[in-house]
């Protein structure tokens, strides 16, 4: 799957696949300056999105192949 088309998405996208919980990639890459309650909302929304759920599951997998790659880690070696 590609980038998503909308910046806003993608960015929210990589942010939780790298960790961030989705209200705080939601702040951080969407509406910096949102409510907490809107962006619980909002995170929940894109969360739910079917095209961003499966961007942000090909972007972990992705690092994880490369963590393999790279030094050899997998989840059964952890």
């Amino acid at each position: 799957m590609p980038a998503l088309k909308h910046p806003p998405h993608e960015a929210f996208a990589q942010a939780v696949a790298n960790g961030a919980t989705g209200v705080q990639a939601y702040r951080d890459e969407v509406a910096q300056g949102c409510t907490t309650k809107t962006a619980i909302e909002a995170a929940c929304r894109l969360l739910a999105d079917c095209n961003i759920a499966a961007r942000v599951e090909e972007l972990q997998k992705l690092a994880e192949t490369t963590l393999e790659k790279r030094l050899g880690w997998n989840k059964e070696k952890a």
